[in-house]
């Protein structure tokens, strides 16, 4: 008896389950795929294989041949079964190739409509779905995105910001970057973000100025200061590693501020003041 053949094969039939859901969470802003021990993802994929195998072979009347099927699995192959089939083998062989190629493929495009789906905006604005959720963001079980999506989209889905949803609002940051002697607020306007899986690794901000927070003295003691905010010159996409960032405050704008590339953090702080852009009191911190 040889188990060896028959484990390769229960393998090779439980990969379509985790095809399917490796490809529906691929993309740039996907949470983190939940990390399975080697006996929950066997016991698992087992249930969703079983189902999903006996669907195609019903649905596509397959003529399995069952008994050799199960010689294999249980590594019940004498000398004489296999002189028996011995003419038969690559005939099976490639015949298994063409089918299990075809389910692991139907199982990838499967996974990539459906996060289509679930990703596609217009569905994401349906009032019953809307309504479905409490007009609040998904619970951390049934949403597609990370955390820090939802974060810097809040206004999307937060009945708090109802009235930006039609608009597209500039997402303002302000983080506290803590160095080695000196800590720094950087304040402008989030122009991109990357994260891996639920950790974020850095942030892009436009329009970015920055002002000294605290200082620590000679004797050990902090100082906290007051100087006036500086532009960071030249201007450009300013990159801030995460892992220094101690505190982060996020709110929106609305489109009063219309053209970012062309106004300074300077400007941005006047419109502001004057009215002509709507800074939202409620701010994610953390």
């Amino acid at each position: 008896m040889n188990l060896a053949l028959g484990a390769i094969i229960i393998a090779i039939l439980l990969i379509p389950p985790l095809i399917f859901y490796y490809s529906y969470k691929a993309g740039a802003f996907s949470k983190s795929v939940p990390k399975f021990s080697i006996v929950e993802y066997l016991l698992s994929s087992a249930v969703i294989s079983l189902v999903v195998h006996g669907a195609v072979i019903r649905l596509l009347n397959l003529d399995i041949d069952f008994e050799l099927l199960f010689r294999i699995l249980s590594g019940n192959m004498s000398e004489k079964f296999m002189v028996e089939i011995r003419p038969k083998m690559p005939s099976y062989f490639f015949q298994f190739i063409i089918y299990i190629s075809g389910v692991c493929g139907c199982s990838s495009i499967a996974g990539f409509v459906v996060s289509f789906i679930v990703r596609s905006k217009r569905l994401r604005s349906l009032w019953i779905v809307r309504k479905l959720r409490g007009n609040e963001a998904h619970g951390n079980n049934l949403r597609y995105f990370n955390k820090w999506w939802y974060y810097f989209n809040l206004y999307k889905y937060h009945s708090a910001y109802a009235y930006l949803r039609n608009e597209n609002p500039n997402v303002f940051v302000t983080v506290l970057y803590e160095g080695k002697d000196v800590s720094i607020l950087y304040e402008g306007i989030l122009f991109d973000w990357i994260a891996d899986g639920e950790v974020l690794d850095r942030i892009y901000l436009t329009n970015a100025s920055k002002r000294l927070f605290s200082k620590k003295s000679d004797s050990g003691e902090i100082d906290f200061t007051e100087e006036e905010k500086k532009n960071i010159e030249p201007q450009g996409v300013f990159c801030i590693p995460y892992a220094k960032i101690s505190n982060m405050h996020i709110h929106f704008m609305d489109q009063a501020i219309s053209n970012e590339s062309e106004m300074s953090s300077s400007q941005i702080e006047e419109v502001s003041e004057t009215g002509n852009a709507t800074l939202i009191s409620r701010s994610q911190s953390w």
